[in-house]
């Protein structure tokens, strides 16, 4: 399936998207158009977009994951949108990202994030119909779904925040369980594949970079006013992705604000040291440790 690209506003995305976008509608009746083959009325209709298979088959590594699948993207993509809607209504979600000061008007526009509230398979077809059953194979293959315990959300009552490289393509999917959810998981969550990816791809053009142990710590920067921020999910396992993006890009100083504890101190002293291998700086930065509200 192609992407588009539009070379007016800038708009891009899937096949899905375009008919969604040209059409209107939802993501599963778009689904429906291109099966039935009537998509080649729009390509009729459109100027300015052209095909970027190509470009997508040289930079995909499809071993990678299952998510890079392109109709599995387009399952992961209709999720986010359903939680990114789920997090409007939901009053314990919304209050947690206050209480972490996770307040800005673009913040889902731009990160996409959301809340799993443990209601999305009420959205999609019944798994008695066959369009119903390949939605929840490919949620499961995805990570979405666990397939054990009545295929139940992988990310249920959590806050989740996809982690998007610049083409829009998602390669993994973060989740913070809000406190006093009364489950018994861990408060952070992925999904069953590598964490080998960048957050927020578009803060490596910047000379200076700000960089969190965590998506929530790095959106804390971003809505605070400051952009030129990234994580690394983790203070002692830094992903190869993000040395090779600071490398790649136009960083020259790294500022670490890793959580001001020991495993922290630690982390921040290898990746140091790592930066300083490819002749970038760092300067330590003391994050808060974790507070009640942030717990």
């Amino acid at each position: 399936m192609n992407l588009f690209h539009c070379l007016g506003c800038g708009a891009g995305g899937s096949a899905v998207d375009l008919i969604m976008k040209l059409d209107g509608v939802d993501f599963l009746t778009a689904i429906r158009t291109l099966r039935g083959g009537t998509v080649a009325n729009h390509h009729r209709e459109i100027s300015g977009f052209y095909s970027e298979d190509s470009q997508m088959i040289r930079n995909t590594d499809q071993s990678e994951s299952p998510l890079l699948d392109p109709e599995n993207q387009r399952i992961l993509k209709y999720a986010i949108q359903y939680y990114t809607k789920t997090l409007e209504s939901s009053q314990a979600a919304r209050e947690y990202l206050l209480s972490r000061k996770l307040a800005h008007p673009d913040l889902v526009s731009n990160f996409s994030i959301g809340y799993a509230a443990g209601t999305l398979l009420s959205v999609i077809p019944d798994q008695a119909t066959q369009e119903g059953r390949e939605i929840r194979e490919r949620m499961i293959a995805c990570g979405i779904l666990r397939r054990t315990g009545g295929q139940k959300e992988h990310m249920k009552g959590r806050i989740v925040v996809p982690i998007m490289d610049a083409a829009g393509i998602i390669h993994q999917i973060y989740g913070r369980k809000l406190p006093g959810g009364g489950s018994t998981s861990a408060d952070h969550m992925y999904l069953p594949f590598s964490k080998n990816c960048v957050f927020h791809p578009r803060a490596f053009v910047s000379r200076t970079l700000i960089v969190c142990e965590g998506p929530l710590d790095a959106l804390s920067f971003f809505c605070a006013g400051i952009g030129n921020v990234s994580c690394t999910y983790s203070a002692t396992d830094i992903p190869p992705a993000f040395l090779a993006a600071a490398e790649r890009g136009n960083v020259e100083q790294v500022l670490i604000a890793f959580d001001a504890d020991e495993a922290g101190d630690r982390g921040a002293q290898k990746l140091a040291a790592l930066l300083k291998e490819r002749a970038i700086q760092s300067v330590r930065m003391k994050y808060p440790v974790h507070t009640p509200e942030r717990k």
